[in-house]
């Protein structure tokens, strides 16, 4: 599975695979099959079905769904072609359900938080009453944009 860079991700309601990044949203004003829907410039870690012409509400379009790579859910689909040259916008964006996907807080701002709590390089073990000293070089070039 491939990790996405950025403040929020979006993930797979089902597993938590990370599909969209929040900075791609173009729009929140879209209607999927089950209730409100995000429009995305970019989605990651899918995988897409046969295309086909789909009536929808804003007229005919060749869409193809979306899957979760890793668990298969359907979490909405790619628009492929738009008949209308007022819905042109649309070709090559994706339409996640608000319902399928989940936000989430990237495991990068994790990394960065550990790291200004670990600023001083150790943790001292209450137990052993240690120092113990943390490399921290691993999380700075995994926190790193």
């Amino acid at each position: 599975m491939a990790e996405l860079v950025g403040p929020r991700v979006y993930s797979c309601c089902h597993c938590r695979n990370h599909v969209c990044l929040h900075d791609d949203i173009i729009s929140k004003a879209f209607q999927g099959r089950n209730g409100r829907a995000f429009l995305f410039s970019h989605a990651m870690n899918i995988s897409m079905g046969p295309k086909e012409d789909r009536q929808l509400m804003t007229g005919l379009h060749t869409v193809a769904d979306i899957y979760c790579r890793d668990c298969r859910e359907v979490l909405g689909w790619k628009y492929e072609r738009a008949f209308e040259e007022s819905q042109k916008y649309k070709e090559g964006k994706f339409i996640f359900e608000k319902a399928k996907i989940s936000d989430a807080i990237h495991l990068g701002t994790l990394g960065r938080k550990l790291a200004s709590f670990f600023a001083d390089e150790s943790f001292r073990n209450p137990l052993l009453d240690q120092a113990i000293p943390l490399n921290l070089e691993v999380l700075r070039i995994q926190t790193e944009v």
